[in-house]
This record gives C-alpha cells, structure tokens and sequence, in this order.
C-alpha cells in the first residue's frame, strides 16, 4: 500500500525582501527623505508613482528617493513595479507598518496645532481676553525646530492676559515641548494700529484659539468710529 504524502509549498519571498519583526521603525522613519516619500504616496493614496515623479513631487532628489523606496519595498510598507525601463511605486495596503504605526503617527502630527489650541484655550476663558490667536511661522509652514508658537492675545486687561499667557504656556510646553511667544495688545490699540507692518502680516495669516476673530475685530472698529 502506497502512503500519500502531502506536500506543503512554502511561499518564499525575493532574496532581501525579508523584514525584520523588531526595531524596525528607526529604518521606516530614520531620514526626512523618508518621511517626505511616505507623506507623499499616503497624500496621493492610489496614485502610480515612477521614481521620476515622485521625486518631483516630494521636492527631493532621484538618488534619494530610489533608495527610499528600495526600503520601504523592503519593509514591505511599498511596492514597486517594472514596467519597461522604469519602476512604479504604490503604497501596500496590506502593511502593517503603514496602518498600525505610519498612518496614526501622521494623524497624529496633523492634529497637532488643533490639540494644542484644545490645551491652551480654558486658560484664556476670561471676559477680559477679546481674541487669542496663533501666528507666524508655524502657520505659515515654515517653522524650524528652535521655533516659538507665536500668540496673538487682543485683550482689555494686560495683567490678566499676562497671567493667562504664563498658564497656558506652561500647559504647552508641559505637553508639547513648545515655548510661547506672546504679542499681547489692548483691543482698542489693535484695532489703531490695524495698518502696522506686524499687524497686517497678522491678519494675513492667522489660525483663531479663542474669542472673537482679529479681522472681525478690526471691521467692527471701523464702523463704530
């Protein structure tokens, strides 16, 4: 009598393509390149990429980005695809990486400037502080890591915004590792001084934390004169 024997193929992937299950983050997350590539494709989700257009769409250079995206195949977070002489690079829905830890991780950041405006507002509940917002570099994008937050605080008490600013600065930087750097003006000067280099950049570009919008400020001043 002849046994059958069951025979079990083993799917083996391409020489290199193995990923280590521990310590792997620093690799995936270890250079501003990656992250850029990483944005980028999660930004663009369903989107083909060659390695030529997404190096022009991440602002980074060819070399880079064809090593970055050899890791992230790596890592599995990637795919990429022959296809004549060039690749094609498209996100793997199925990672693990990128939903479990990449995906929440960038939530995480974008929320960042409304959790810090959800931190600092109940230090500004006063009927004394008019208008409290947040301006600068960080809203314009261009903030480096020695940055301020910039805080715009329209009130008709000083010592009383000063107070408030000393609390909510503290509460800031307890949870965010970030340091505050006030602009503190009467409402009534705010609204006289509207036109000043400082205060028109303001109002170019500003992101509200409380109380009564800057512009609508400075529109209601001029109709009551």
């Amino acid at each position: 009598m002849v046994q059958e024997v069951t025979i079990w193929k083993v799917f083996l992937p391409p020489p290199g393509l193995l990923m280590a299950l521990n310590d792997y983050v620093t690799n995936i997350l270890g250079s501003k390149a990656n992250v850029r590539v990483l944005k980028t494709l999660i930004h663009h989700r369903g989107k083909v990429f060659t390695i030529r257009e997404l190096a022009r769409t991440a602002g980074l250079s060819h070399p880079e980005v064809s090593r970055v995206v050899k890791e992230l195949e790596k890592r599995g977070i990637a795919k990429l695809q022959p296809v004549g002489r060039a690749q094609q690079i498209s996100l793997n829905e199925e990672s693990y990486a990128l939903k479990s830890m990449i995906e929440p991780l960038f939530r995480a950041e974008k929320n960042t400037v409304n959790s810090l405006i959800s931190t600092i507002k109940p230090f500004f509940r006063d009927s004394r502080i008019v208008s409290v917002a947040i301006f600068g570099s960080m809203v314009r994008g261009l903030e480096r890591n020695t940055s301020d937050i910039d805080l715009l605080v329209i009130a008709k008490d000083r010592e009383v915004a000063n107070e408030c600013v000393a609390r909510a600065s503290s509460a800031a930087f307890s949870r965010f590792g970030v340091a505050m750097s006030p602009l503190i003006i009467e409402d009534e000067r705010f609204i006289r001084e509207h036109d000043r280099e400082l205060e028109k950049s303001i109002l170019e570009s500003y992101i509200l934390a409380y109380g009564k919008d800057p512009k609508e400020i400075v529109e209601g001043g001029k109709a009551s004169r």
